[in-house]
């Protein structure tokens, strides 16, 4: 669900820059005042504007591409982003938006100018346009950008076994009319002689009469199929026998009708909505809650005055829902009306999207309160400051009364449980006391000091003569450096103290962002490619000679090998051991990227022309070089980087001669300190190569063409002359012939070998992390935030307080969410993986609960249902465990509902726990008809009547109230 003030392009707006889009299409800006239209761009983007329009166009754009722009732009990257690609978001089987993706996690919604200014700079796609729709709810009219529209399959009923349906596209606020006419035009029919069913599930549910009723209104849901049926010739229309049709009554949920035990039905996936399906089966297995709308008791409380609720709709439907899901005819239902009364009262939940279970079943709750609470009206009651001393019983029995006279149904009688908050004033130590209702607890989870990241090292030819890229799990500090990174990689691959390390994010065989030691680890996400370069020249022979002249012009590979190599001079290191890497001074080395790709000639028999694609592969390098050096040196070296991906056998006769000359020079002690069986692999290499002058084919050009290029490989420039220098440019791209790369390059030797610390789990505290730790950080002081201030009236200020909850009394049904994401950004939320060992029967909350008057039986709680999160955010899946009156428990993954042992409960996919009070409610006996509550006190809560429930005395009839002055 998009929201309703999101960015517009204002009369400021970015437009297009001088000589860019109108020029050129695929146009890349490069002018600082180019680079700062980006930026201005980037700020209008995320800066909230003005309401959106009705009928707007919008755009989709790929989360991980504009990212990688931003950061482009505001030099937080080195390399340009390429193309915008979109294709991540489209299922390329049937060209639609995949069904799993989160707004601000997979994709942004950006204007159509923004669009088009993106698009104008960088090209790429495809383009994704949603329009903006008015979405109408109980309390307000709100317009959203539509992601998912309709896509509908639509036949006639007589081709419905002989012809494929039609797929269209609609929008959710079309009406029925709208697809009816728009069908009619495209299949050639007669609009009057037509009528429109929605078919479900291989039945004639409902037949759609209503012609300007829109689409969701009518449940149309996405991938439906509709029937267009036509009259018979004698103009009557075609009976309908042994369907599920009843034109004055049907299901509220279409449903499989294939009977199963009661309690153990399904529930089908609308679309993205398995989160309610987890909230609403853990609802299902509460079993006051059940038996309470079930059996039709809730009809008495339903509030047809509250203008906060839905007179009474939401509650009725949800019980309708309950009815068959334990009627036991349905192996599963649809709840497509549920979910439409729902999305009235909770426009948020409207479409398709992922969302969450939590958050879902907090404004269920809090629906059916509001459509049955038993307070027909509404006092005003002015809130009341208590003097400094006023012993904490007295200010909770008050805030409770306050509470009740507003809030009173039996939502508020089995989930609502109060907490003391507690403030004090770092400076004057004022001490401000409120006591609060609650109906779930949110505990936060203490979080690793550590987390595990992967990372392929690549050791630099020739120090390393088999130099096979090696990944690896380390262990970092959560929120450490990338220096913090280096340390660990140089300790688990067993790598010197002081190696020098290279760390990129490698994208599609090309370089995203490389990392300074500086760096946040943070900012590198689960999903991101790391590489790590070590940064040698080993025992290579480059020539340390003035490279002015033309002597020696055959360069190291004829000359050089007679002698020893002069070596490098001892490279400068800063206090962490790293190498300071210079600014092209011609004495020092320098490091350089490399791109590999090979040239592809596709002929165009339309139009007739041949043109070249250069395809980037393989794993790109960093590399350390002399800053100057011959042409023939870099040809030699870049051609031993590479000597373990060559079909070594079949290669021309001068490589051949380099690579034994050089492969045989390096397995000497004194340029390698690698391990023997790896000397000896390449030294038999070497030797296998056959080089004898009979066999010596004519000798081809070089292999590959060498060129500079920019950090997105673009802007090609052919070195000129004989010597090359690295004082300006730093990135090359070695481009093979389709042919020889076909011929010679071997991809299959390039795979990266894992280490066994990758498949290591990472290692838990020896007794997990207990649901008691959570509540005891729940309940530990801790000090507000800069951005969170409390206002001390004493100070007349804003103050960095603390704060500390305590819990004071407990509901009789206890639901605890435990918050598994926290917002790194914007766009992006962590999940916690953390096992919590939650108690599966005896959970004793009395050490927690601070109210003196508190009977111990009454802080022992039993588990009865676990909504669980499997994944992130942007592709998870939900799923309920809950136990019914059998005592056994039961697995709900939407449509399946299978038994499971009690053991497989505990996972770290629990995501909200439901407890119930031992003792508070009878053994759950279905279908009871008789009430819970006495009728002639209807208006009065159960609490009201027990003056013992929870240690207060709360008749709410008892408090003297001001009328509400609306």
């Amino acid at each position: 669900h998009f929201s309703p003030t999101v960015c517009v392009m204002g009369t400021n707006s970015v437009g297009l820059p001088p000589n860019s889009v109108e020029e050129s299409s695929t146009a890349t800006p490069q002018s600082q005042d180019e680079r700062q239209f980006q930026r201005d761009a980037v700020a209008e983007i995320e800066r909230v504007s003005t309401p959106l329009v009705e009928g707007e166009i919008w755009y989709l754009i790929s989360s991980s591409w504009y990212i990688r722009w931003k950061e482009y732009t505001l030099d937080i990257a080195t390399f340009k982003p390429g193309p915008i690609e979109n294709n991540s978001l489209i299922d390329q089987a049937n060209g639609r938006l995949n069904k799993y993706l989160s707004e601000n996690i997979d994709f942004l919604v950006i204007s159509k100018k923004h669009w088009e200014t993106l698009l104008g700079w960088y090209g790429g796609g495809p383009e994704i346009p949603r329009k903006a729709t008015a979405n109408t709810s109980l309390f307000q009219t709100s317009i959203h950008v539509e992601i998912y529209p309709l896509s509908v399959r639509i036949v006639k009923s007589t081709d419905i076994n002989t012809k494929t349906p039609v797929i269209e596209h609609f929008s959710k606020s079309d009406t029925v009319g709208a697809l009816k006419t728009r069908m009619c035009e495209k299949l050639g029919l007669d609009p009057e002689k037509i009528r429109v069913w929605d078919y479900y599930s291989g039945s004639y549910m409902k037949l759609l009469t209503e012609m300007n009723q829109r689409l969701d209104s009518a449940q149309i849901l996405d991938d439906q199929l509709v029937l267009l049926e036509e009259k018979n010739a004698d103009g009557t229309w075609p009976e309908r026998v042994g369907t599920s049709y009843s034109r004055t009554n049907y299901s509220s949920s279409y449903s499989d009708q294939v009977p199963t035990t009661p309690g153990q039905t399904g529930l089908s996936n609308l679309g993205n909505t398995c989160f309610m399906n987890s909230a609403i089966q853990c609802l299902s297995n509460t079993v006051p809650m059940r038996q309470y709308l079930v059996s039709g008791e809730y009809s008495k409380d339903v509030n047809h005055t509250n203008p906060l609720g839905m007179k009474g709709e939401l509650a009725e439907q949800f019980a309708n829902l309950l009815k068959e899901l334990w009627a036991g005819t349905y192996s599963a239902v649809a709840p497509r009306e549920f979910k439409s009364k729902l999305e009235r009262f909770a426009p948020q939940f409207a479409g398709y999207q992922q969302q969450d279970s939590q958050e879902l079943l907090a404004f269920l709750l809090d629906g059916l309160h509001e459509d049955l609470n038993r307070v027909k009206q509404k006092p005003y009651i002015e809130g009341k400051d208590f003097p400094d001393g006023t012993p904490d019983s007295e200010i909770a029995n008050e805030s409770w009364r306050t509470h009740l006279a507003r809030n009173n149904s039996v939502i508020v009688d089995w989930f609502h449980g109060q907490y003391k908050s507690t403030l004090i004033c770092p400076d004057c130590k004022k001490i401000s006391i409120t006591f609060d209702p609650f109906m779930y607890l949110s505990l936060p989870i203490p979080q690793k000091t550590t987390r595990r990241m992967q990372v392929t090292l690549l050791r630099q030819a020739p120090k390393y003569l088999n130099p096979a890229p090696v990944k690896y799990g380390l262990t970092v500090p959560k929120n450490g450096t990338v220096a913090d990174l280096k340390v660990a990689l140089r300790e688990k691959a067993g790598l010197e103290k002081g190696t020098d390390l290279a760390i990129a994010d490698v994208y599609n065989s090309r370089f995203f962002k490389s990392f300074t030691d500086g760096d946040l680890l943070e900012i590198i996400q689960e999903r991101d490619v790391i590489f790590a370069y070590e940064l040698v020249l080993g025992g290579f022979p480059f020539a340390r000679k003035e490279l002015g002249s033309n002597e020696n012009s055959n360069g190291p590979i004829d000359n050089q090998m007679d002698g020893e190599a002069s070596q490098p001079a001892a490279p400068k290191k800063d206090k962490d051991g790293d190498v300071q890497i210079s600014d092209g001074d011609d004495d020092q080395d320098v490091v350089i990227s490399l791109l590999l790709r090979y040239e592809e000639q596709i002929h165009s028999i339309y139009y007739g022309n041949t043109t070249v694609r250069r395809n980037a592969f393989g794993i790109p390098r960093m590399l350390k070089v002399p800053s100057r050096l011959t042409r023939e040196e870099l040809y030699a070296y870049l051609l031993f980087q590479l000597h373990q991906n060559l079909n070594l056998n079949s290669l021309p006769a001068r490589e051949k001669a380099v690579l034994k000359q050089h492969i045989s020079n390096s397995n000497t002690p004194s340029s390698t300190n690698h391990q023997q069986n790896e000397n000896t692999t390449t030294t038999d290499q070497a030797s296998e190569m056959d080089i004898d002058q009979q066999n010596n084919q004519e000798e081809e050009k070089e292999l590959f063409h060498i060129l500079f290029v920019d950090n997105n490989g673009g802007n090609e420039v052919e070195p000129q002359g004989d010597e090359i220098s690295f004082a300006t440019k730093r990135s090359l791209a070695i481009s093979w012939p389709f042919p020889i790369w076909k011929k010679y390059y071997t991809e299959s030797s390039s795979d990266i070998v894992s280490d066994e610390s990758v498949s290591e789990e990472q290692q838990r505290d020896e007794n997990g992390c207990s649901l008691q730790k959570c509540l005891d950080l729940f309940t530990t002081v801790e000090k507000l935030g800069p951005d969170d201030p409390w206002y001390c009236n004493r100070c007349k200020e804003f103050r960095q307080a603390t704060k500390k909850f305590d819990l004071w009394q407990l509901p009789s049904l206890l639901v605890i969410h435990l918050k598994r994401f926290s917002y790194r950004n914007r766009f992006w939320r962590d999940r916690l993986d953390t096992l919590i060992d939650f108690p599966m029967t005896g959970l004793d909350l009395s050490s927690h609960v601070i109210n003196p008057e508190t009977n111990k039986q009454d802080t022992i709680y039993d588990l009865y249902a676990v909504s669980n999160h499997y994944g992130s955010m942007a592709g998870g899946h939900y799923t309920a465990y809950a136990k019914n009156e059998t005592g056994k428990w039961f697995r709900f993954d939407d449509r399946t509902v299978s038994p499971i042992d009690e053991s497989t409960v505990k996972s770290t996919a629990a995501y909200v726990l439901f407890y119930q009070r031992r003792g508070s409610f009878p053994p759950a006996q279905e279908h009871v008809q008789t009430s819970a509550h006495d009728q002639t006190s209807s208006s009065v809560p159960a609490s009201a009547h027990d003056q013992k429930t929870n240690g207060l005395c709360v008749n709410p009839q008892q408090i003297l109230i001001t009328p509400d002055p609306e």
